[in-house]
C-alpha cells in the first residue's frame, strides 16, 4: 500500500471527528495537528524498515527539575491506560499512542485519536496544576537557601552570581551584596541576623488582589520571621521580611 493511502485513512479519521482536514495538515506530508481543549495533538505517519507506523502525541508538561513523585504518578496512570501512555523526551512529558498502521482499522484509529485528545486535555490541566505549583515552591525555597548560605559564609561572590543569573529576588540580593559598604555596626547587625537559620515546613503560595505571593517562615538567630515574595513578570522579588511575634 502506498503511503498516500495511509494518509487518506488518517484524514478520513480526522473528518469523522468533525475536524477540518485541510486546516489539520502540517507542513510536511504525513503530518497533521489539531487542538482539543488545552491539548495540541500532533500526528505522524512514517515508514521505517519497510513498515508503516502511526503515532500521535500531545505535550503535557515541561520539566524544570527531575521529579520522582511525578514520574511515579505517570507510571501509575500508564498501568491503567489502554493504547495510550506517558513518555519522556529530554525535559518534555508527552501523552502518546503509537502502532503499526496495519494493526489499525478505521474505527480504532478514530477511537485512539479521540481517547488521546480527551485524556491529554484532562491530564495537561491536572499535571500542570499540581506540579507547576510544587516546582515553584521548590525553586523559591532553593533560592532562599542558597542566598542564606552565601550570607552565612560571607561569600559575596556567590551573592553577586545569584544577582547576575537574573533569577529574581534581585532587590534583596542586591541589598545584601552591598553589605561590604555598610558601616561596621550595620554589618555586625546583619551578620548576627542571618547567622542561625532554619526553615519551618514549606513554601506557601497565595493570591491577593490579583498578585501572587510566596510566604516562607524562617528562624534567624532563633527568632521567627516571615519572608514574603511577590511575583512580577514571572520573577519573584522580596516583598517584606517581618518578625513573627505570634
Amino acid at each position: 500500500m502506498l503511503l498516500k493511502e495511509y494518509y487518506f485513512q488518517v484524514e478520513k479519521a480526522l473528518s469523522d471527528l468533525g475536524l477540518d482536514v485541510q486546516a489539520c495538515r502540517g507542513k510536511n506530508s504525513g503530518e497533521w495537528e489539531f487542538n482539543f481543549g488545552n491539548a495540541n495533538i500532533l500526528i505522524d505517519v512514517y515508514q521505517k524498515d519497510e513498515q508503516v507506523y502511526f503515532q500521535a502525541l500531545a505535550l503535557i508538561y515541561e520539566l524544570e527539575l527531575n521529579n520522582f513523585e511525578l514520574f511515579n504518578e505517570l507510571l501509575e496512570y500508564n498501568h491503567s491506560f489502554i493504547d495510550i501512555f506517558f513518555t519522556k523526551y529530554k525535559n518534555l512529558i508527552f501523552l502518546k499512542t503509537s502502532s503499526l498502521f496495519n494493526d489499525l482499522t478505521g474505527r480504532s484509529l478514530v477511537n485512539r485519536l479521540k481517547r488521546l485528545a480527551i485524556f491529554a486535555d484532562n491530564m495537561k490541566e491536572i499535571i500542570n496544576k499540581k506540579y507547576t505549583f510544587n516546582n515553584e515552591k521548590q525553586k523559591i525555597l532553593s533560592l532562599v537557601k542558597e542566598m542564606i548560605k552565601a550570607i552565612e559564609t560571607k561569600n559575596y561572590f556567590a551573592l553577586s552570581s545569584l544577582c547576575n543569573k537574573d533569577i529574581g529576588l534581585s532587590p534583596l540580593l542586591q541589598k545584601l551584596c552591598n553589605m561590604a559598604n555598610l558601616s561596621e555596626r550595620d554589618r555586625r547587625i546583619m551578620e548576627v541576623f542571618f547567622r542561625d537559620i532554619s526553615f519551618e515546613k514549606d513554601v506557601s503560595l497565595f493570591t491577593h488582589e490579583g498578585k501572587r505571593y510566596a510566604h516562607i517562615t524562617l528562624y534567624l538567630n532563633k527568632v521567627k520571621y516571615d519572608l514574603f515574595l511577590v511575583e512580577y513578570q514571572k520573577k519573584w522579588f522580596l516583598f517584606n521580611l517581618v518578625e513573627n511575634k505570634s
